[in-house]
């Protein structure tokens, strides 16, 4: 089976200059390595760190899953430059015109793919890309969210990205920030149909969650972000 392994943990923070987005950055190993996200430019030393942690080296890494096209969650894709990039055929369109309000779309999202095998996913389900994964598409977000789902030994765990992205949306199925590129209505489809699939959940933005009766959702684990001010 496959195993998923959490490099960097999500946080999601407001501050009076705005919102601080660090995303979740996962491991998963199988018959190849993948890395689902990459996170934003100041995740870069640590990621680096991790992955000489785990004895992984940057340029062995064979896939990287993209869940949407958000800077905070794309903007280290070349530290793996003989990957392709796994990204919904929707969210590609998405970006092409995005929605108006939506300015967490990079003007650079074309240099970040350029040059780069692209393996869109049409469709949910099984890709041949490893024997333990498929996908969920799963709108909210943006319209072309991406989840990975995979089997292990602990149970299905689902990487949800930002279709959820902490715990909170989770117990009440809604988003409580305007970053909600669809509709309400899609929001809450796609949260129920990760409770209903998943025994955990890395979300987007926050530690791991433990699936209670396909309802509810615990922490399973503490993380801790260290604030320095100079």
């Amino acid at each position: 089976m496959a195993e998923v392994k959490l490099l960097l943990p999500g946080f999601a923070m407001m501050t009076n200059r705005g919102y601080l987005g660090f995303c979740s950055i996962v491991l998963i190993r199988g018959e190849k390595n993948l890395i689902f996200d990459t996170g934003h430019w100041m995740d870069r030393v640590r990621l680096l760190e991790e992955l000489r942690r785990n004895d992984i080296d940057r340029y062995a890494i064979q896939g990287v899953i993209l869940s949407h096209l958000h800077a905070d969650h794309i903007m280290n894709v070349d530290l793996f430059p003989n990957a392709e990039l796994i990204v919904s055929a929707r969210e590609l369109r998405y970006v092409e015109n995005p929605h108006p309000q939506d300015t967490n779309v990079p003007f650079f999202w074309r240099a970040i793919l350029e040059g780069r095998k692209i393996v869109p996913i049409e469709k949910e389900g099984e890709a041949g890309i490893l024997k333990d994964l498929t996908f969920m598409i799963l709108p909210g977000h943006t319209p072309g969210c991406l989840a990975a789902v995979v089997k292990t030994e602990r149970g299905t765990v689902v990487l949800s990205g930002d279709a959820g992205k902490y715990a909170k949306e989770f117990l009440t199925r809604k988003k409580y920030d305007s970053m909600i590129y669809c509709s309400p209505e899609e929001v809450k489809k796609s949260i129920e149909r990760i409770l209903e699939t998943a025994d955990v959940i890395i979300p987007g933005h926050d530690r791991p969650l433990k699936v209670v009766d396909k309802k509810y959702v615990q922490w399973e684990q503490n993380a801790a972000l260290e604030l320095f001010i100079y």
